[in-house]
């Protein structure tokens, strides 16, 4: 990489830019302390040899290898493992969270195969190396991050199937390990072996559950979609939790913007007032007590979507265009395919690609909402919207029998419901749409997800009681799944309704989070139904 960079600096000569020279020579400094800062480790261990006797052929063996990497190209299924790790905690001393460590039974196969095969180290050998790769992350989270992200599976850029003798060894070690994390991702195609759906579904089903299952089909799509070649759009990772982003071509800022679709809802019913704190933070979309027909409150809803949208976006702009005043970055823009070709670090745009993700939170809450107004208020005229704002203004509070009927007697979102599922798509389909208009500061696309981690109920907390029945302050829905409590059709009804959503509009990732008592996946019976 060091001959990359001068290489380049060379090809432009004297039309290098005052800032691409920089770039360069940060780039040099970062891997030149790399390299030595890894042959100070192989010092050490060598020097500390007499002082632990018993541990002679270990430490003559991570001198060896800190002595070849990262100086060099590892050869070796353990040398590779050090590089991988010693690049980890330089990234992460340089100020980015390491959100992905690769897809590593296609990364590292080559080095396991080989030493199987020249009779290095056996396959158990190989797993207890991994093991103490793994632990590494473990003890430093205890459990409580969000899992350091392998991925395993999926297809090369050709398209062929990922599947290898390390997968499974992988996972056979990661059963073994039992520990939270790392978080392992497997990425599946209708055409991967059956094997490997079995093995995942058991580790889940035994409580070792620490994953994420990624469907291929729609994630490459979405990639294309978007501007990547299909190619590139193969070779995805999961970026922390589920965010594709091509390996190596991408500086992936997957969770820069996140909105509360539910409160543009709940601004959209007050004029653009907040009214949990009085402030008007929307636009005037109008009285909606003066709507005269459900389509006036969709479109004042899709206003103050539109709104919170644009200033977001624009906000978090500003803050992108200082990135590399604040941050450089150049041990990671190293390796990072077309910035040294460009001379550009990664808060530059120096990657090929350069998405910025947008998370939508309380999809159903919002659907449900805007289903349960169109039925009572506007269809049945059960309630007015005076009546019903009445209502939410007070929590609910002395109106328990028009809460009781939003809840019990509109239909919800994850049951299979066709109208319920009609207005979740509508929802989906104009805010994915909308996010898809805008650009980021460094010129890639905005890009639309689905998903919350934790902002279910971070945001629900600031947001009042909505229609469909939903109490002020408490959490909204996970993912893309129902609000709480309101999928009463099982778990087929609940993936009727999922599976109509278009996943090729959320490249940026969207999680639907599935609950099955173990008693329904136990046995053979119960593994081949999960």
């Amino acid at each position: 990489l060091i001959g990359e960079v001068q290489k380049q600096r060379d090809c432009l000569g004297s039309t290098a830019t005052e800032q691409q020279l920089a770039f360069y020579k940060a780039v040099e400094i970062v891997y030149q302390a790399a390299i030595d800062l890894s042959e100070r480790f192989s010092r050490h261990a060598e020097e500390i040899i007499p002082m632990f006797p018993e541990h002679e052929q270990r430490l003559r063996s991570v001198a060896a290898v800190c002595r070849r990497v990262p100086a060099k190209a590892p050869r070796t299924f353990h040398e590779a493992l050090q590089f991988s790790w010693l690049m980890h905690e330089l990234i992460e001393m340089e100020g980015e969270a390491v959100r992905s460590m690769g897809h590593l039974d296609r990364v590292l196969y080559s080095y396991y195969r080989r030493d199987i095969d020249d009779g290095r180290i056996t396959r158990d050998q190989a797993k207890e190396l991994l093991k103490f790769f793994w632990i590494k992350y473990h003890s430093r989270t205890r459990g409580q991050g969000n899992g350091k992200n392998f991925v395993f599976g999926g297809q090369h850029p050709d398209g062929s199937i990922m599947a290898n003798d390390l997968t499974y060894a992988a996972l056979e070690a990661y059963e073994e390990l039992n520990t939270p994390d790392p978080k392992l991702s497997v990425r599946f195609l209708p055409d991967t072996p059956d094997k490997l759906y079995r093995r995942a579904a058991d580790l889940i089903r035994k409580g070792h559950n620490s994953f994420v299952l990624m469907n291929d089909v729609p994630a490459v799509e979405a990639q294309v979609k978007r501007g990547k070649t299909r190619e590139d759009a193969r070779m995805y990772l999961p970026i922390g939790c589920y965010e594709p982003a091509t390996d190596g071509k991408e500086a992936g800022c997957t969770m820069n913007i996140e909105i509360n679709i539910a409160k543009t809802l709940e601004l959209a019913l007050h004029d653009g007032i907040d009214p949990l704190s009085g402030q008007q933070i929307g636009p005037h979309t109008g009285d909606p007590r003066s709507f005269e027909n459900f389509e006036q409150m969709f479109d004042a809803f899709t206003g103050q979507l539109d709104f919170l949208l644009f200033s977001t976006i624009e906000y978090v702009g500003v803050h992108e265009r200082h990135w590399p005043e604040i941050n450089p970055s150049p041990l990671l823009a190293g390796t990072i395919h077309d910035c040294i070709s460009r001379g550009k670090d990664i808060g530059e745009g120096g990657a090929l690609y350069n998405g910025v993700g947008c998370v939508g939170i309380g999809l159903a809450n919002t659907a449900d909402s805007l289903s349960a107004i169109k039925q009572a208020v506007f269809d049945e005229r059960r309630f007015s919207m005076a009546e019903l704002l009445t209502a939410t203004g007070k929590d609910f509070i002395g109106h328990e029998p028009m809460r009781q009927y939003l809840l019990n007697h509109v239909g919800k979102w994850g049951n299979n419901d066709t109208q319920a599922d009609t207005m979740a798509k509508r929802v989906a389909d104009y805010y994915c749409a909308k996010v898809h208009t805008f650009t980021n500061a460094r010129g890639g696309p905005v890009q639309a997800a689905l998903f919350t981690l934790m902002t279910q109920w971070t945001m629900g907390k600031l947001t009042g009681a909505m229609p469909d029945g939903r109490k002020c302050r408490t959490s909204l829905a996970p993912g893309v799944g129902p609000a709480l409590g309101r999928d009463l059709n099982g778990v087929t009804g609940l993936i009727g309704s999922v599976g109509k959503l278009d996943f090729t509009e959320t490249p940026n990732g969207s999680v639907l989070d599935v609950m099955l008592h173990p008693t329904a996946v136990s046995g053979e019976a119960g593994l081949d139904a999960m």
